[in-house]
């Protein structure tokens, strides 16, 4: 018995899981490339504190000071009432 060499056959497909893998590295492609064309941050910049008392900091403004999300930070209260807040 032969082989037949049947051209009409379907494709394979991927498992779901390998759909989502491929499509998540996809997207994070994506994201790394429109991350390189972000523009420089320049201070000072505008946050704010949400209803759970957390000051709120983008994550390219992290990126630019080279800080990372749960850094220990130290708060000094200024004589005129501003904050200065540093890497402790």
């Amino acid at each position: 018995m032969q082989k037949s060499d049947n051209k009409t056959a379907p494709e394979k497909t991927l498992p779901s899981a390998e759909k989502a893998a491929k499509a998540k590295s996809e997207k994070k492609e994506k994201k790394a490339k429109s991350a390189t064309k972000e523009t420089p941050v320049e201070f000072p910049v505008s946050g704010h504190v949400n209803a759970y008392g957390f000051l709120f900091l983008k994550i390219r403004w992290l990126k630019a000071l080279d800080w990372h999300l749960d850094m220990a930070v130290k708060i000094e209260r200024n004589d005129d009432g501003s904050v200065t807040v540093r890497k402790a």
